[in-house]
This record gives structure tokens, C-alpha cells and sequence, in this order.
């Protein structure tokens, strides 16, 4: 027979029960945490994506010959 989690009023815990739930609610924190750290390396990778990808363009854009005069003509708007 296992011993009851909480009082007959299903409100109050008994010992055993606050236990059992001081133990779920730190797994969850951990679960959180490393959703967490999860998150921040994929916040990151993107990041490091992002950059790496705006300078690529870069790179192309310079090497894409421009036409002065349509060059000129779209500045003078």
C-alpha cells in the first residue's frame, strides 16, 4: 500500500507528496533549461547564417559590374 500524496481534502500534501512534487517541478526547470540552451545555439547559428550570407552578397555585388549612368540616374531620384 503506498502512502497518500496529499490529505483527504486533496489539497493539503502530505510529505511523501510534496516531495513527489518539488521533483516534477525541478525535472521541468531542467527541461526548460535546456530548451533553452537549445534555443540560444540555434539563436546563434542564425546569427553566425545571417552574416555569413550578407557577406557573400557583398562579395557578388562587387563583382557585378554596375552601369554608371543607370547607377547615376537611379541616385538622382
Amino acid at each position: 500500500n503506498k502512502p497518500a500524496l496529499a490529505a483527504s481534502d486533496y489539497i493539503h500534501f502530505s510529505r511523501k507528496g510534496a516531495e513527489r512534487i518539488a521533483h516534477l517541478f525541478l525535472e521541468s526547470l531542467n527541461v526548460y533549461d535546456d530548451y533553452s540552451m537549445f534555443q540560444s545555439s540555434l539563436d546563434r547559428r542564425k546569427r553566425e547564417l545571417s552574416k555569413n550570407r550578407k557577406k557573400k552578397l557583398k562579395e557578388i555585388s562587387a563583382k557585378i559590374p554596375v552601369d554608371k549612368t543607370f547607377a547615376d540616374s537611379i541616385s538622382k531620384r
